[in-house]
C-alpha cells in the first residue's frame, strides 16, 4: 500500500498551466487512500531545494532539468522533447538506466509509472545510482 506523500508541480513561466492546475478540484484525502493536494508553483528561484527534497523528477528532456536532476541523483521521467534538439538527451538517460520515457500523450502511463517506481525502493535506488554516475 501507499503511503502519504507530496506532489510539487513548478510550471516555470507557464501561466496557463499553472492557472488551469490552480483550478482543478484535487479529490480530497479519505482514511485510507493515499490522495493529496499537490502544490502548484509557477516560476522559483530555489528549484534546487525542491530537488532535493524529491525522489524523483518528471520533466520535459531539457538538458539543464537533467543536468540538475543527475547531480541530484534524482531518477527523471521524462514525458516530452523539442525534435532535434532533445532527443538525445531521452537516449543519455534511459541508456544509462537513470530514468525512462513516457509520452505526455499517455498522462494514465505517466502517473502508472512514477507509482511504480515509488513502490520500488530498489528500482529508485538503482536509477539515483546511475544519475550520480
Amino acid at each position: 500500500s501507499l503511503g502519504y506523500g507530496q506532489l510539487v508541480v513548478v510550471c516555470g513561466r507557464n501561466e496557463e498551466a499553472k492557472n488551469e492546475l490552480l483550478r482543478r478540484k484535487w479529490m480530497p484525502r479519505r482514511e485510507g487512500e493515499w490522495t493529496f493536494t499537490p502544490l502548484i508553483l509557477g516560476f522559483v528561484t530555489n528549484i534546487d531545494e525542491y530537488m532535493t527534497a524529491a525522489d524523483c523528477l518528471v520533466t520535459k528532456a531539457g538538458p539543464g532539468s537533467i543536468a540538475e536532476a543527475m547531480i541530484k541523483g534524482l531518477p527523471c521521467l521524462l514525458t516530452a522533447f523539442v525534435p532535434g534538439q532533445e532527443e538525445g538527451n531521452i537516449s543519455y538517460v534511459t541508456e544509462n538506466g537513470a530514468g525512462a520515457f513516457v509520452s505526455e500523450e499517455d498522462p494514465s502511463l505517466v502517473a502508472e509509472t512514477v507509482a511504480e517506481w515509488l513502490m520500488d525502493v530498489d528500482k529508485m535506488d538503482q536509477m539515483s545510482s546511475k544519475a550520480l554516475s
